[in-house]
């Protein structure tokens, strides 16, 4: 499985180009539907641009062989990245469900 992808809007990814990560620019969410299913379980991490994330929660929430985090990689944040993060932390060290 290779390390990490980026899955966004191409001005969004292009710069992680240079830290040595995949990128998979796409101009939408139906775009970024596809890629994802293609690519989930190839990539440790993927970074998903955060407006995506709402409409894909139903894949999102059904991927488990990534770990998938949304990133504001254009303009301001939703507050969704730092949610699911918060989550992904709970998870990692077992806190009950209702905290999550």
């Amino acid at each position: 499985m290779a390390d990490i992808a980026a899955v966004g809007p191409e001005a969004g990814v292009l710069g992680f180009l240079a830290c040595g990560i995949k990128i998979f620019p796409v101009k939408n969410t139906v775009d970024a539907r596809g890629i994802l299913k293609k690519i989930a379980g190839e990539y440790s991490i993927i970074l998903l641009e955060e407006s995506f994330a709402a409409e894909l929660e139903d894949l999102l929430e059904g991927i488990n062989s990534s770990i998938i985090l949304p990133l504001p990689m254009l303009g301001r944040s939703t507050g969704r990245a730092k949610e699911r993060i918060y989550r992904f932390i709970r998870r990692a060290i077992g806190a009950p469900e209702s905290m999550l």
